[in-house]
Formats: C-alpha cells, structure tokens, sequence
C-alpha cells in the first residue's frame, strides 16, 4: 500500500491496483498561480467522513504485457475496474511514465480516462542518472502528455531523486514546466525526509512551485516514515 503524505498537515492514501485502500485527506492551500489550468484536481475530505480511494495503475496494460509486470491487459477488463471505481463515488487513478514499460499511460488513454472525468497522476522516474535534468525531465514529461492524450496533468511527481543533478536545478526545471500549465500540483516520492524539506525550501526561497504532495510506502508493517518523513511534511 502507498500512502500519499501531503506537506502541510495533509495525508492522502494511494491504492494498490488489486485492492481499494483508503485513508483521510486533508484539505491543502490553493495553487497560487491564477493561470492553472482547471482540472478535476483532488477532492476535499476535510468535512466528510468518505475515505479518499486511489487506483494505483501499475499492473495495468495492452495486450502482451505480462512480462512488463502487466495482470489486466485486456481493455474492456480496464474500463469494468474504472466503471466499478466511479460507480464507488471515487475518481482517482495514479500512473507514472515507467510502468508496464513506458505502456501504461497509452493505455490509460485508450480508456478515455479524461471523458471519465478522472483525476490523474504520473510521475518521472530517474532510471539513469541526468534523467531530472531539465532536459531530460521536459522530455518525460512531455511524453506523458503526449501518451496520455493531454495538455495537463492534475498531479506531477518525481518518483525518486536523482542525485545526480542538483536539486536546485530539477525544482527550477519543474517550475518552468508548471508556468507552462503542464501540470497543476508537483509531488515527490521515495525521497529522503532531509531531500523533501531540501527541495521545498529551495522553491519556497526562489518563488517555485513548491512540492504538496508525498508519495511513499506506509501500511501497518512498513512504518519507517513516521519517524522522520511525517514530521517533515507536517511542517
């Protein structure tokens, strides 16, 4: 199970693809930027007691997958499970560009995930290292976009950092893509609690986009980020 820990006292929960997980969200500051584009974005459950479900989208994929870590490669089973999510009052789903071999959020387009409605999340993925320079992280993500039939994406991540490129230089990446409205709230994952407040301080200094979300693993047995990365995002 993923858990989704928002900076600024926000908690959120990512579910598994085989299971529907759930925990409370808190509500986050708006996006200071008047200009966003208007998406679905994450729904408030700060006055409601309905739990905030995710589907996690790494084991769905075309057909021919199976050895990429594909289970549900037939597109008519993807749109029972995205039919039998909604029907559930839930609008989530969370990709990212290395999943299923760089095939999963093609397929995610070919289920029409935005005449759903769907909130929708992906990530980068620092496979090599120099893959968060700025070039290489446009590129990515622009090739997201462009497998996922989109101009925007509700929710951008860096899915583990890269060390290999300074930070300064990823979060100033990020910011540019985020003024050129191609996602509307950046989040973080895998990252170490002292690289989470690394990476928010220095776009709070400069005037960035700061990181408001976090991803990581958190269930009754793996709970090493209570230790540091909760009190981290809590601040």
């Amino acid at each position: 199970m993923h858990k989704t820990l928002r900076p600024l006292s926000t908690l959120s929960s990512h579910a598994s693809t085989t299971s529907r997980l759930a925990s409370l969200q808190h509500h986050i500051s708006p996006l200071s930027s008047s200009a966003a584009p208007k998406m679905p974005l994450i729904p408030s459950t700060m006055s409601s007691n309905k739990p905030r479900v995710i589907l996690g989208l790494m084991t769905f994929g075309p057909p021919g997958t199976e050895s990429k870590g594909g289970r549900i490669t037939k597109l008519d089973d993807y749109n029972k499970c995205l039919d039998y999510l909604q029907q559930q009052g839930y609008n989530e789903v969370d990709t990212a560009r290395a999943y299923i071999g760089g095939q999963q959020e093609g397929f995610t387009a070919q289920a029409k995930w935005q005449d759903r409605g769907l909130t929708l999340a992906t990530k980068c993925y620092p496979v090599n290292p120099g893959d968060h320079s700025p070039e290489k992280l446009r590129a990515s993500l622009e090739k997201s976009l462009q497998e996922l039939g989109t101009k925007c994406v509700d929710i951008f991540y860096l899915h583990a950092p890269d060390r290999s490129v300074p930070f300064e230089k990823t979060m100033e990446a990020c910011n540019e893509l985020f003024k050129e409205g191609k996602f509307v709230k950046l989040g973080l994952s895998n990252f170490a609690a002292w690289e989470v407040s690394e990476c928010w301080n220095i776009a709070n200094e400069r005037g960035w986009v700061k990181p408001s979300i976090y991803q990581a693993m958190y269930n009754a047995i793996t709970r090493d980020i209570e230790k540091e990365l909760i009190p981290c995002c809590r601040k």
